[in-house]
């Protein structure tokens, strides 16, 4: 094939295809915007604390029980893991745990240790979002303005719930935003402002 020769672009389908084609063609990708869910992650975040909260009361609970507890075989599960993991994990005949009450306690622990990293990651990546560049307010409008077709017959690219996109500008992230886009848009917005409503 001719090198200098382009296959014309095929039109994408509306909807997805057209919105993914738009973001994925911009040279720049500045137009990587997406919502950050601010209320959904919240949320969220809430609910999984909630949930590590009733694990940790449950903990206390047990460790109060063996604190109280005259049994040695209790407070070696709690100095050594050796001990811990052999009572817990062992099993009768029939699959039954010989002993149910270290067997439950694994259980939990392993279910905190499961649910502390979930909400970990869960906080770190919304730090992260929390912490990353806002789009830039121009291309913000220019994408809303594609996005909603205005200059043809305003039919949004999406429907539904997706059709909210960017109603809330605060509740976006761009996933690109150069330090000179930055200061060219403050500086476009602050001289002609008059000029994007």
């Amino acid at each position: 094939m001719n090198p200098g020769y382009e296959l014309p672009a095929t039109k994408p389908l509306n909807g997805f295809p057209r919105v993914a084609q738009k973001l994925a063609s911009d040279p720049d990708k500045t137009t990587t915007i997406f919502r950050r869910f601010d209320r959904l992650s919240a949320r969220n975040l809430i609910l999984l604390e909630a949930e590590l909260a009733e694990l940790e009361e449950r903990q206390d609970r047990l460790d109060e029980e063996d604190r109280k507890s005259s049994s040695e075989e209790a407070r070696q599960c709690h100095t050594e893991w050796s001990t811990f993991e052999h009572l817990a994990t062992g099993r009768d005949p029939k699959g039954n745990p010989t002993n149910p009450g270290q067997a439950g306690k694994l259980e939990l622990a392993l279910k905190i240790r499961a649910k502390i990293k979930e909400y970990h990651e869960a906080l770190a990546v919304h730090q992260t979002l929390l912490n990353s560049k806002p789009p830039a307010a121009t291309t913000i409008k220019g994408m809303r303005e594609w996005f909603l077709d205005t200059h043809e017959a305003a039919v949004p690219q999406l429907w539904g719930a997706s059709e909210k996109r960017f109603e809330d500008p605060y509740d976006l992230v761009a996933l690109r935003v150069p330090a000179d886009q930055d200061r060219l848009s403050e500086s476009i917005l602050n001289y002609c402002g008059g000029l994007f409503p």
